[in-house]
């Protein structure tokens, strides 16, 4: 199932504070921010697609639970608008779509676990990414699965596709699985920082799952080299 999602903020100016604080930005940045968040809501085009009840063998978690494949992505505009400020060298924007953009990322979770129950009565209680217990070589296959196509047709408008490292274009999109549960006790919120269940199996997911992320960008483009980490990410894990 294929939806859109709205990634709406109630509060504009509580989400710009936040992500002035985790960036580290300036109160002279701010207005700079605005308008690059502005810009990025504007290129921006969210939606999630997903396939209930999928199995994948050799993987304790996913034979013995309930879970759903799920693919979210901010749309390939965002992509758009970042190599825009590149080619302008203007870096600090680049670097704020990134910050934006994950942030936004990051809601999406939250959106997604709240709508589910609303269609399917059941409650997402944890997530598992590629990379962890799933191969990242075993990308392209999920996003086939996803889509219910052959991987050879993955690449129509609009969709996730992945390379053979498990890189994902847009970039500013995530794959993985969500373990259901009928108990909303064990319904996961979404966003961790902002979550008071401390017993959550999610909680140390976050950290593993940028770690992830950014060993896959570094492998790429260790054997691509015009696949560069781009200003955002190198600003955010500290590289020069």
């Amino acid at each position: 199932m294929k939806v859109r999602m709205a990634v709406e903020q109630p509060n504009k100016d509580a989400f710009i504070e936040q992500v002035m604080r985790k960036y580290h930005f300036s109160t002279e940045e701010k207005e700079a921010l605005q308008q690059v968040y502005e810009k990025v809501r504007t290129y921006m085009a969210p939606y999630a697609i997903y396939r209930i009840n999928t199995r994948m063998r050799g993987v304790p978690l996913l034979d013995a639970e309930q879970s759903a494949l799920v693919a979210m992505t901010l749309g390939e505009g965002v992509d758009r608008l970042q190599e825009y400020y590149e080619r302008e060298h203007a870096l600090s924007e680049s670097y704020m779509v990134e910050c934006v953009a994950n942030e936004l990322l990051l809601q999406m979770y939250a959106d997604f676990n709240q709508s589910y129950p609303k269609f399917h009565r059941r409650y997402v209680k944890r997530y598992v990414f590629v990379g962890e217990e799933i191969p990242l070589d075993g990308m392209q296959k999920l996003l086939a699965e996803v889509y219910g196509r052959q991987p050879a047709d993955i690449g129509q408008e609009n969709d996730i596709t992945a390379n053979e490292y498990g890189v994902l274009q847009p970039s500013k999109s995530v794959v993985f699985f969500a373990l259901l549960s009928d108990n909303p006790e064990q319904h996961c919120q979404g966003i961790c920082m902002n979550c008071g269940n401390l017993e959550c199996e999610n909680r140390m997911q976050e950290a593993r799952q940028i770690q992830v992320r950014m060993e896959t960008q570094e492998m790429a483009a260790a054997v691509e080299p015009e696949q560069k980490l781009n200003y955002g990410y190198q600003r955010i894990f500290g590289q020069k």
